[in-house]
């Protein structure tokens, strides 16, 4: 899926440093709040909790936020290596890759066929709407582990495996 995420977004590889995946719309909203909890709370004393530069001086409660967790805090690890535009971009290319694999072990699991389950992947991977909203909406666009949800869900149903229940 590494190679089919590469071959799908070979065009945009290049300016893969400087310009950020799909047009400059939502997608700056969630560019935005990951460089600000980079900059204010892992850089920063500041919390998740409250910001002053939204109805500044006094600020405003920031706990209804559209955050991101995971992708946050996969953004403050990456940082530590790349730019913030190369780090977003990293961060959407790693959710074809990773539904892909997800969506690829639960096919096999079902369908207990390799080939099927490789295109089962891709097709979850590289569906339109899941292009479509990872170059508007990140948030939206970490579809990678629903397939993985699904499969531990199964297995913990059929009591095939107690680490699955956690999962």
């Amino acid at each position: 899926y590494v190679g089919f995420a590469l071959l799908y977004f070979a065009p945009v590889l290049g300016v893969m440093t400087s310009k950020m995946m799909g047009p400059p719309e939502d997608n700056m909203g969630c560019y935005w709040t990951l460089t600000w909890a980079y900059e204010h709370v892992f850089l920063g004393n500041q919390g998740f909790g409250y910001i002053r530069d939204i109805l500044f001086p006094e600020g405003s409660s920031f706990r209804l936020h559209a955050w991101s967790f995971y992708n946050l805090y996969l953004f403050f690890g990456l940082r530590q290596f790349f730019e913030a535009v190369t780090c977003y971009n990293l961060l959407i290319l790693h959710t074809f890759v990773l539904s892909g694999a997800g969506a690829y072990l639960l096919a096999r699991y079902l369908l207990r066929n390799e080939w099927l389950a490789l295109l089962a992947g891709f097709l979850f991977a590289f569906n339109p709407a899941h292009v479509a909203r990872a170059l508007h909406h990140m948030n939206i666009a970490t579809i990678q582990f629903i397939p993985l949800f699904v499969l531990f869900y199964i297995k913990a149903i059929r009591n095939e495996s107690r680490p699955a229940l956690l999962l």
